[in-house]
């Protein structure tokens, strides 16, 4: 299920080793224009540069999860960058939030993650995944053959 929302995206800091949230206007002062600053680097900046942190609920005819995903891996999915799609989310361009939905929502897919267990008041699974890949029908069923072959000339 895919849900369009500011949830799914944050300013956070340009230096590429850090991507730590920005805080807007922290050190404003009167007349000054619109900063940003980053508590780990310890730098303001003119304007944030936008990361994916998106939530997706995946599931199949036995199990649902909710999943995680970051940064690269949701542009490729999404074939949008961050920022392009927080002006979708801010002007409510429905027409492209629409064509994102469509092409995740009732398809098939193969995520290489990793899956962590929180404790918190109850036990909770958290998935992360740093991959995604469409499946390709013919192109699965080929290789599910050929490992059938395979195990069927062993034994």
């Amino acid at each position: 299920e895919v849900v369009h929302s500011t949830k799914n995206y944050y300013g956070g800091c340009p230096n590429k080793k850090c991507k730590k949230k920005l805080i807007e206007n922290a050190y404003k002062s009167e007349g000054d224009s619109k900063d940003w600053y980053c508590p780990m680097c310890k730098v303001k900046y003119q304007e944030p540069h936008y990361y994916y942190t998106v939530s997706l609920r995946v599931q199949n005819a036995s199990y649902e999860y909710y999943i995680d995903f970051f940064g690269e891996t949701v542009t490729k999915m999404f074939d949008i960058k961050a920022e392009e799609y927080k002006n979708c989310i801010e002007n409510n361009d429905k027409e492209k939030l629409n064509l994102i939905t469509e092409k995740l929502e009732f398809h098939e897919f193969f995520f290489i993650g990793k899956a962590n267990f929180h404790v918190y008041n109850k036990s909770k699974k958290k998935f992360f995944a740093y991959r995604y890949e469409h499946i390709r029908q013919v192109n699965e069923s080929r290789r599910l053959l050929t490992s059938i072959k395979s195990k069927l000339i062993q034994s």
